[in-house]
């Protein structure tokens, strides 16, 4: 006579799910990330330019630097430039991943004065990115002449810098000047100019005149422009 042994129904649900969980390891199966996208970023040096009306800018470089082993060209596109003035070498410029190009801005003489924004545009296939550089543009150097006294005035950034020759002393330096803050001078004999209120000395910049460029005792060893503080 067999024996039968019954088993709890809840004690075969827990049997199964032991079985089902016995045996070896499978092999994991980890999905491979996503591969970055080559990509590249801009840059200007410096940022900012300067020109006068009928002059050019110093140079200005643009590098481009790849990543995710980027390789490809790059066209840049220079815009937002006032009119009369032109780049050079001319847009669009090439350039290539590691490698810089430089360029520089000319101005006509009718340009407008004032800041611009000129934006660099650089593209490469379905990339593209920008940067941009501030332009500023001056009136040309000035010269008039008023009570034998010739006067040469350039502008930057702004402000006014201005030097005055006495053309009846050979051309000796009499004024230098920054938005109408007026130098003292310092001449051989201990004189001094007669027509200008001096101040004390803040920041002193020596400018030297050329040995002889003077007539008789009137021939300064030097021009000392002393800047008053400013606010």
């Amino acid at each position: 006579m067999s024996t039968r042994l019954r088993l709890p129904r809840t004690a075969i649900v827990l049997l199964s799910i032991g079985i089902s969980n016995c045996g070896g390891g499978g092999a994991s199966s980890q999905q491979p990330g996503p591969v970055p996208t080559p990509d590249f970023s801009i840059s200007v040096s410096p940022n900012s330019l300067e020109l006068a009306q009928g002059g050019s800018s110093g140079p200005a470089t643009i590098s481009i630097t790849g990543s995710n082993g980027f390789n490809r060209a790059v066209s840049v596109t220079i815009s937002g430039l006032p009119t009369g003035t032109i780049t050079s070498p001319v847009s669009p410029l090439t350039v290539t991943p590691g490698s810089s190009l430089q360029f520089t801005i000319s101005a006509s003489s009718t340009s407008p004065t004032g800041d611009s924004t000129i934006t660099l545009d650089a593209s490469s296939g379905s990339l593209d990115h920008q940067a941009s550089v501030t332009m500023t543009t001056n009136p040309p150097p000035q010269t008039f002449q008023s009570n034998g006294i010739l006067y040469l005035e350039s502008f930057s950034s702004g402000h006014i810098a201005r030097v005055g020759l006495n053309t009846a002393w050979g051309g000796s330096i009499v004024e230098v000047s920054i938005d109408g803050t007026i130098s003292s001078m310092r001449m051989t004999q201990g004189e001094k100019s007669s027509r200008h209120s001096m101040m004390e000395p803040n920041n002193t910049t020596i400018v030297p005149v050329v040995p002889g460029f003077g007539v008789g005792t009137r021939c300064w060893e030097e021009t000392v422009m002393t800047m008053g503080a400013q606010s």
